[in-house]
């Protein structure tokens, strides 16, 4: 009779050179315990929460924050799972995952609580990243849109005769001639500065409701996580520096500056519409992160007074920079 066979053995895992096994270990076992909740503090503005152990919807007595336990001793007992503040080996790694999961701002703040531990250090060095990463998608979205004049005007001036044949892509000297076509430079630096100090006129705003409100005694370092992964929005502006080369070669006009004024109106519309998702992200941190009681009142708020100021040093610095939207 045919007997069966027996299935072998799952393959091992292979082992690091000191002889620890590769893979994505399970989470440990949460431990909880009426001790183990005693030990723990408000996440937010570090009050006791001893005495509170048998409460089964708590909130901080000092500043409201509501919270479960399970969250809580979760995050005190595990490290998120990939976020830039927590895994320092995998820098590059923990950078992108982090930057990728901030465009679902409702599951990333969902899974991100305030009792993981805040790395002040590792957020400004965030900062940093997203700050280079958005002056290289400035250039990249200039030259881009550059070179799409130039290729829009070249087709036009050859299929005119008169100026015989102009370089066109892959020649190198239409490349090398990209970088010198046109002139927007300025609005390149005004978007990039916009860009890089909105986050901390933010702040600066939000730290000022948080004086007069009863979240008072909420740390300085939530408020920094909200606004830097709220803000690392910014990152992704390549993609409005993509549309612009690709509206001023595509376009309908044939006129050299119809093709450069459409650039530089997807750029200025690519800041303010990357700030209004930097905002949709953030007043989704001030609800599902700090649950705040009116998240978005106060989110809204603080953006009307970071525009106003905006707006007002472009127009003392630029006045012309207005006439794109026209």
């Amino acid at each position: 009779m045919h007997q069966p066979q027996e299935e072998p053995d799952p393959a091992p895992l292979p082992e690091h050179p000191e002889g620890e096994k590769v893979g994505v270990p399970e989470a440990p076992p949460v431990l909880d315990s009426a001790e183990a909740r005693d030990a723990l503090n408000c996440p937010l503005c570090k009050y006791s929460l001893r005495g509170l152990a048998n409460v089964p919807h708590p909130r901080c007595p000092e500043c409201g924050y509501r919270f479960t336990w399970a969250e809580l001793l979760t995050a005190r007992q595990n490290l998120h799972p990939y976020l830039f503040e927590h895994h320092l080996p995998g820098n590059v790694r923990s950078f992108f995952l982090t930057l990728w999961h901030g465009l679902r701002p409702a599951t990333f703040w969902a899974r991100l609580n305030a009792a993981h531990a805040v790395n002040a250090t590792r957020l400004h060095v965030y900062t940093a990243l997203v700050t280079v990463l958005l002056a290289a998608s400035l250039w990249a979205g200039w030259y881009l849109a550059h070179a799409g004049a130039l290729y829009a005007n070249n087709q036009h001036l050859t299929r005119a005769l008169w100026a015989g044949p102009q370089p066109l892509p892959p020649d190198p000297a239409f490349f090398a001639r990209a970088l010198d076509y046109g002139d927007f430079g300025g609005l390149k630096a005004h978007v990039l500065l916009t860009a890089s100090t909105w986050p901390w006129l933010t702040l600066a705003a939000l730290l000022v409701f948080r004086a007069s409100m009863r979240r008072a005694g909420v740390g300085f370092g939530h408020v920094l996580r909200c606004v830097v992964y709220s803000f690392d929005a910014f990152a992704w502006m390549f993609a409005f520096g993509l549309l612009a080369g690709l509206a001023v070669a595509f376009g309908p006009e044939p006129a050299r500056l119809r093709f450069i004024d459409a650039a530089q109106r997807y750029l200025v519309v690519g800041l303010f519409t990357t700030v209004g998702l930097a905002t949709y992200r953030l007043g989704q941190s001030y609800r599902r992160y700090l649950r705040f009681d009116h998240p978005w009142a106060t989110v809204i708020i603080s953006q009307v007074l970071v525009v106003l100021s905006v707006a007002t040093f472009l127009a003392a610095v630029d006045p012309a920079i207005w006439e794109l939207f026209w």
